[in-house]
């Protein structure tokens, strides 16, 4: 008989990959969580609407030892609050009741949470960075990442559970389209339906560019192998740091089109940010596969068949784009 894994935030897109693959995997009965029903019809995925997840009444009472995957909670880097109390009380404290629900009901699992590589280091002089470098979080999203990770963390000490926190850098190619979000299909919906495009910052910052393919299989290592000890903190990311002028330069040559590009200051996003993924390969046995220019070309493959076969023009069709 096998157990239960519960993801919660299934409807996002990166909580629908995870529990398409978790599903596909076949070591767990997998049970999505979410205010919304999944963005795409699936037959053999279950998914728990609720009202709020923070609710953990879709918790069964006899479920000891299931795995959680929790994904959902903040996903706009860019929003902004009314000061730290404001955030606390929105975006902070409903995670903690959440898993203090858990534990009330006996519960003493895995839980695996997902956090940002991508924001919560902020700007730091040492590239790749590693898990013990110290959070310099810029924006309310990246505190809001590291505030939970730390209530997580004590939480998992006094009651004793598994935690894992997962620092993801910047996946790209979902399955699931999102209009907006993630500078890949962005920039390549630019190309392609020759759309402005705005450079933000100088465009030589570097990021850590995640397939999500490998974002997948990662999420896949964390349940099916837990790292030993009760806590664990782990990078995943490519460790592959790209600039945006070098986007720009794959995009042009990978669609043959040009983009015409603007530039704009910034002073919320941060520098240059590359993860250290050595970690992840020695706890998880997991390291990346796919590079940038083969993951951009898979994506520009996938665009030209399904504008080719229904003429659709939006990236709101893409069947590979994503967050």
């Amino acid at each position: 008989m096998t157990k239960d894994i519960f993801i919660t935030g299934s409807s996002g897109v990166l909580g629908f990959e995870a529990l398409q693959h978790l599903n596909d995997m076949g070591l767990w009965t997998a049970h999505g969580v979410a205010r919304r029903p999944l963005p795409a019809r699936k037959a053999d995925l279950k998914n728990i609407e609720v009202e709020t997840v923070f609710d953990a009444n879709w918790l069964p009472n006899d479920a000891k030892d299931p795995t959680i995957v929790h994904f959902a909670g903040l996903a706009n880097p860019r929003v902004q609050f009314n000061g730290y109390v404001d955030m606390s009380i929105r975006e902070i404290t409903p995670h903690i009741e959440m898993v203090e629900d858990m534990l009330a009901r006996g519960w003493r699992g895995h839980l695996v949470y997902i956090s940002s590589g991508g924001a919560i280091y902020g700007d730091v002089d040492c590239l790749p960075i590693p898990e013990s470098q110290a959070p310099r979080p810029k924006g309310y999203y990246a505190l809001q990442k590291i505030s939970v990770e730390n209530a997580l963390v004590f939480l998992a000490n006094q009651y004793d559970f598994q935690l894992t926190i997962l620092r993801v850098s910047n996946p790209y190619g979902s399955q699931v389209p999102k209009k907006g979000q993630g500078v890949i299909p962005i920039l390549l919906d630019a190309a392609m339906n020759a759309n402005p495009f705005t450079v933000i910052g100088t465009g030589e910052e570097m990021r850590d560019y995640l397939h999500i393919s490998d974002f997948r299989n990662a999420i896949g290592k964390a349940c099916a192998t837990p790292p030993k000890g009760r806590i664990n903190t782990i990078n995943i990311g490519s460790g592959v740091g790209t600039s945006l002028n070098a986007l720009l330069g794959l995009a042009m040559r990978l669609t043959g089109k040009q983009i015409d590009a603007k530039c704009a200051e910034t002073t919320f996003d941060v520098k240059s940010n590359i993860l250290d993924i050595r970690r992840a390969k020695a706890l998880l046995d997991w390291e990346p596969k796919i590079g940038i220019e083969e993951g951009i070309a898979m994506m520009v493959a996938d665009y030209r068949a399904l504008n080719t076969e229904s003429n659709v023009r939006s990236i709101n069709s893409f069947r590979r784009f994503g967050s």
